[in-house]
């Protein structure tokens, strides 16, 4: 466990937890590592992609773990979950 909250807080991931009703919530918008995503950054700036990208494989990967049709995300959907099931393993 605490090499996984370790991961999170050198990834910036630490602050977009929060506890509400006793279940942990992720706010991607809050995750740092999306910081030029949601403040509406210059589209053309290297590191605004970088992050775009990893956007864009955290969908792909969440869609790859839940393949239920009613689970699937879009491009344009939020974050459920900062690390997809194959990265947890990683980390532990």
């Amino acid at each position: 466990m605490s090499l996984f909250i370790a991961k999170a807080m050198e990834d910036g991931v630490l602050d977009a937890w929060t506890v509400v009703d006793g279940e942990l919530k992720y706010n991607w918008r809050k995750d740092k590592r999306f910081s030029l995503l949601t403040n509406k950054a210059n589209k053309n700036n290297p590191e605004y992609k970088k992050q775009q990208a990893l956007y864009m494989l955290c969908i792909k990967e969440w869609n790859k773990d839940h393949p239920d049709p009613k689970q699937q995300l879009n491009y344009q959907d939020d974050l459920p979950s900062p690390y997809s099931n194959q990265e947890i393993l990683a980390i532990k």
